[in-house]
């Protein structure tokens, strides 16, 4: 995850590896990774699991450049729907969700977010750069196609 709370419930990002914080959703301990390989981000290292939000994808500098488009506040944003919380990608002031994806998602994946986050209030930025060539809409994967 790109945010985490520190002691006084603000946003913020990792400044160093090893930093702590806490998650936005289940309050858990977080701890900062900032290296050269990856994203800085933060993980749940008291947990098994590196996210307990299980939409959770690794961030790619092209999620990042659509993110830093919005303001702060309005990124990676958590919302709660009958005890379940997920993290928009973005939310907007007007209640607005837009979901930004880099890699394919299955079909059902997209059915889910949109019943969790409603169909009228969400919008899909998707990464075309990296789809096959004449790619149709399949029952596994989304793609976009040309003709």
């Amino acid at each position: 995850m790109r945010y985490a709370l520190d002691k006084e419930n603000n946003k913020i990002e990792v400044s160093f590896s090893g930093e702590l914080a806490k998650c936005g959703i289940c309050d858990s301990n977080v701890k900062g990774r900032k290296g050269e390989q990856r994203i800085k981000h933060w993980y749940h290292h008291e947990k098994k699991t590196i996210d307990c939000d299980d939409w959770y994808e690794p961030i790619s500098e092209w999620h990042l450049k659509w993110q830093n488009i919005f303001p702060k506040k309005n990124r990676e944003v958590p919302i709660t729907n009958n005890k379940v919380s997920h993290r928009a990608d973005i939310l907007l002031n007007n209640g607005l969700v837009i979901e930004i994806q880099n890699s394919p998602i299955k079909f059902s994946e997209i059915k889910k977010r949109e019943l969790f986050y409603g169909k009228k209030n969400l919008i899909w930025i998707l990464n075309g750069n990296n789809l096959a060539k004449n790619s149709i809409l399949t029952k596994t994967y989304l793609h976009l196609s040309k003709s």
